[in-house]
């Protein structure tokens, strides 16, 4: 399950989509939120409305952005739930991570070709490691990081779903 946040500007509210996937594959609307803001205590109170929507089960697996209040009220109403980023977050925030580096439009290019283009999990794994190699970015904390190599092999390679 995917819960997508976008900002109302004029109304001040935050608007939240849960996408699912059924039997069939497809992307499908499983419900949506209006909230007053990210915090913890809002996320909680969705978490719990959901849950109770779905007869208290919890889904397997949850993919969403990089929130840390999202994050910790997920933890705290569904704890065993896995929870992954989601891997178009990840790469959306790319561009800023890299402006730094001579070069960071090369490097988001073949970084795309890696992320992309890797057709299971060892060939990303072993694709990555060489990236990360070639562009000198083993020390880079946001490129290394576990978390992206998480949501892109939950991501690509299994299927999440309800108990």
């Amino acid at each position: 399950m995917n819960l997508n946040l976008t900002k109302f500007l004029r109304y001040n509210l935050v608007c939240g989509s849960f996408v699912g996937v059924n039997h069939h594959g497809q992307s499908t609307l499983l419900g949506c939120s209006l909230m007053k803001n990210k915090e913890i205590e809002s996320f909680k109170w969705l978490f719990q409305c959901w849950l109770r929507c779905m007869g208290g089960n919890a889904p397997k697996g949850f993919f969403a952005d990089q929130c840390a209040s999202m994050k910790r009220a997920l933890e705290a109403c569904m704890p065993t739930t896995i929870h992954r980023w989601c891997i178009w977050h990840i790469m959306e925030k790319i561009p800023s991570k890299l402006n730094r580096y001579k070069g960071h439009a090369e490097i988001e290019q073949e970084m795309s070709e890696v992320v992309w283009n890797s057709h299971s999990k060892d060939s990303f794994d072993r694709n990555w490691n060489e990236f990360l190699l070639n562009f000198g970015l083993v020390d880079n904390k946001f490129m290394s990081w576990n978390k992206i190599l998480e949501a892109y092999s939950t991501l690509k390679w299994s299927t999440l779903s309800y108990s």
